[in-house]
């Protein structure tokens, strides 16, 4: 296992401390770190920016119906994508609207979910493991949510373990805040001098008299007295009192010279002085090294969230030089990614469809029609497709409309 991967883990549980500081940390980086929110913002703008269209029985519903399910179905699949990445399952319950039932996801932070094991008496139906909630906030409860499952539920190897599809993401991510908390530390260290002081020691003389004249030597030095020495006269100076020492006595003349707290004025005694001890050296240590750790982190995270998500990297779209035409653009792969979510919502659309009102889901037809992965990025574009004769009279005045915008 890699370095940068260990660290990750021994963050994961050092740092995160145990599940709920994880998911903490996991809520904090789907909710606000930008590539992430960006990642669902651009699924979410590709399939759910057309008009549903629902079927009940082969037949349409009302136009009345569908434009409050336009509205209102658009906002909670907007909430399901972000919790399907979030936690594998989508949590909902049921709302009366103008009397009429609509669902609503259960906002991010609300609640807390485990994987456990299924009853004997479900298993067979439901199951050898189950998602279960537990609401912390808001007067809710939890036999009042219904649970759709987006992924399959993983067996947590302890009490402290997080099932969530994002764990391997938000290793890196966590990795990258911590090498950010690394470079801060360093930073301020940097900000400070920090010195280090040594004495230049040379006995001539390495018998225990000269060892012990040295020190006498450096208790001179320091204190201004001598252990063999009586002051019957002690210094006086203007202004300064009786001072016990001659170090004292040398510390006042050099302050009374210059003044550290004195306005900073022309002809002012404005100066900061350190006074030393003699025969020693003053060193400045190195500031630490910022070296590329924190870039290093940053681009593996980001690097992980789009390859996660399936989508080409925002980043690399946004630093590019070339003209528009020449920019990577969504491979197949990467749009059978939105064609599985925009599936995945379907299906949800026809069960809660059916929960609200009380029918059997088979009779219900949810139609999802996410943007197409060809893109007309310029006039060219338009001149090739009119040429090959793909373009409809009406497909022309519906390009003249959204080009002019009129």
């Amino acid at each position: 296992m890699p370095v940068y991967k260990q660290r990750a883990r021994s963050v994961m549980m050092a740092a995160a401390g145990g599940p709920c500081t994880q998911r903490a940390e996991l809520l904090c980086m789907v909710t606000q770190d930008p590539d992430v929110v960006s990642c669902l913002s651009r699924i979410c703008n590709t399939i759910l920016l057309n008009d549903i269209e629902l079927l009940e029985g082969n037949a349409a519903v009302t136009p009345a119906l569908t434009r409050i399910i336009n509205r209102e179905y658009k906002q909670f699949f907007k909430d399901a994508v972000v919790l399907t990445y979030l936690c594998g399952f989508v949590p909902y319950y049921i709302v009366s609207l103008d009397n009429t039932k609509m669902p609503r996801c259960l906002p991010v932070g609300a609640f807390t979910w485990r994987v456990r094991e299924s009853p004997r008496s479900t298993w067979r139906r439901r199951g050898v493991l189950a998602y279960e909630i537990r609401i912390t906030a808001g007067a809710i409860t939890e036999k009042d949510v219904f649970i759709f499952d987006t992924a399959s539920p993983v067996a947590e190897s302890s009490v402290y373990s997080m099932s969530s599809p994002m764990c391997g993401v938000l290793e890196e991510y966590l990795l990258w805040k911590d090498a950010e908390r690394q470079a801060i530390e360093s930073s301020r260290w940097n900000t400070l001098k920090h010195v280090c002081v040594t004495e230049r020691i040379d006995v001539k003389d390495q018998t225990t008299s000269g060892i012990q004249l040295l020190d006498e030597q450096r208790r001179y030095n320091l204190t201004g007295q001598h252990n063999n020495v009586i002051h019957d006269n002690l210094l006086r100076l203007t202004g300064a009192g009786v001072t016990s020492s001659v170090a004292d006595a040398y510390h006042y003349a050099v302050h009374s010279q210059f003044c550290d707290s004195e306005e900073a004025i022309v002809g002012s005694k404005r100066a900061a002085v350190h006074i030393m001890p003699p025969n020693t050296e003053v060193q400045e240590l190195a500031p630490l090294p910022c070296n590329t750790l924190v870039q290093d982190a940053k681009s593996r995270f980001q690097s992980s969230v789009y390859v996660f998500f399936g989508l080409p990297n925002i980043n690399n779209l946004q630093n590019h030089d070339s003209t528009v035409r020449n920019l990577p653009g969504m491979h197949r792969e990467q749009y059978s990614n939105i064609l599985h979510m925009q599936n995945t919502l379907q299906r949800l659309g026809e069960r809660v469809y059916a929960h609200c009102f009380d029918i059997d889901s088979d009779q219900v037809c949810f139609r999802l029609r996410a943007l197409p992965r060809f893109e007309i990025a310029c006039v060219d574009d338009i001149k090739t497709l009119f040429e090959i004769q793909m373009l409809t009279p009406a497909d022309i005045a519906h390009l003249r409309k959204t080009i002019m915008n009129r």
